[in-house]
């Protein structure tokens, strides 16, 4: 849950007349409120409250338009939706690349059974899973615009599922924790030398894979 943040309310200086003040508070005062005046006059960017995890943002100009997601867009537009789909075409690229790597030694290692390729059927998965496994998660909270759970019709309330004590993931957020399992009930195999169930395993994670890659929108 995001931390609760202390909003600062700024002070209001209004009315058309002077306001008269001691001359030994005048000082005090146009101490307290020269950066507020001072931003406003001279247009310098202050910090806003950003959305959890994600750094502070910056007042724009006038000029500019801040969309929906906090990027400054000139004109309109929605550059950051642009970038987050570019961004997730460039991790699904490596998560392929990655896969067929480890696809090709885990293959190898169960089609042949040796203990050298066992060995490095397990290496493979235990190291290089790790890179997939958040390039893959980001992909898909692209691909379905940040909002990962299945929703009640009507009460528009996230979907628990009662027989696995969970709430419901979309489909194309699902499908990597699906691969993960597998993945990680192939590498359990491997470690205890049971070949034909770590087979089984494995196929699983490879058709959640592929599912997966069918799913993604780009």
């Amino acid at each position: 849950m995001p931390a609760m943040r202390l909003l600062l309310l700024p002070l209001l200086l209004g009315g058309t007349g002077a306001l008269r003040v001691p001359a030994s508070r005048r000082g005090f005062l146009g101490a307290l409120a020269a950066p507020v005046l001072g931003g406003a006059v001279f247009g310098a960017a202050e910090p806003a409250l950003a959305a959890y995890g994600a750094s502070p943002k910056m007042n724009v100009k006038d000029e500019q338009i801040v969309n929906e997601r906090g990027s400054a867009v000139e004109g309109g537009g929605s550059a950051s939706v642009f970038d987050e789909e570019a961004k997730a075409r460039e991790q699904k690229a490596k998560v392929e690349a990655e896969w067929t790597k480890i696809r090709g030694v885990v293959d190898k290692a169960l089609e042949r059974g040796k203990q050298s390729d066992l060995l490095a059927a397990k290496d493979i998965l235990a190291l290089n899973m790790g890179n997939i496994k958040s390039r893959m998660r980001d992909v898909s909270r692209i691909g379905v615009g940040g909002e990962i759970m299945e929703k009640e019709e009507g009460s528009g309330l996230s979907k628990f599922d009662y027989n696995t004590g969970k709430f419901s993931l979309k489909e194309l957020v699902q499908k990597p924790e699906d691969v993960f399992a597998a993945v990680n009930e192939t590498y359990f195999y491997i470690g205890r030398k049971d070949v034909e169930s770590a087979r089984v395993q494995w196929a699983k994670a490879v058709t959640a894979y592929e599912e997966w890659i069918k799913l993604v929108p780009f």
